[in-house]
């Protein structure tokens, strides 16, 4: 693969990796979780669960901020952003889904123009995929232990393959619409 083509494809799959696999893995376990449950701390000192969900929607918007040159506008503190806010599971997601649509946004206008992705670029989604996973595992863990539920994402579907399937499915939709652009054109 020719470096050209590293980036696109690095920051495609990072992209279907937050949308498709992590932010429905997420969704899937706070279905089973309750406003209680969400807001409990499982020890003392802990996060919660919520708060964690609120801490990687928190990434996800300053990614935005980092994607769009709006670094000036990032508070300090982020490392200690666990917020307790007592919302239901269903606000949570809705929240965790403004900020991937946002970021999502953001990336397909970086995606356009494919030369304009930067090393640094490469290292901030990489850094946030990585810290979304992370945090990832903890909610379902949380959610397994507060549920009793047996998630099994693989067999369910939400596995790498499922994420190949989308990338290939979606590269196949863009060439549609590249070549149906070439004969509108003509």
């Amino acid at each position: 693969m020719e470096n050209a083509q590293f980036g696109p494809l690095f920051v495609e799959i990072s992209v279907h990796r937050m949308c498709d696999l992590y932010r429905n893995k997420c969704k899937t376990a706070l279905e089973h979780m309750t406003q209680e449950q969400l807001w409990t701390q499982p020890y003392p000192g802990a996060n919660t669960t919520g708060g964690i969900v609120l801490h990687v929607a928190e990434h996800i918007h300053r990614s935005v901020l980092r994607l769009n040159e709006r670094e000036s506008l990032l508070p300090s503190g982020f490392s200690h952003y666990f917020p307790d806010t007592y919302e239901q599971p269903e606000e949570v997601i809705t929240r965790l889904d403004a900020e991937l649509a946002s970021w999502t946004e953001s990336v397909n206008r970086l995606l356009e123009h494919p030369q304009r992705i930067q090393p640094d670029h490469v290292h901030d989604i990489y850094h946030l995929v990585e810290h979304a996973s992370y945090h990832l595992g903890q909610v379902i863990d949380r959610a397994k232990a507060a549920s009793g539920a047996d998630f099994d994402f693989a067999r369910n579907g939400l596995n790498e393959r499922y994420l190949r399937s989308q990338i290939d499915q979606n590269r196949r939709r863009q060439e549609f619409l590249a070549r149906n652009q070439e004969i509108y054109t003509l």
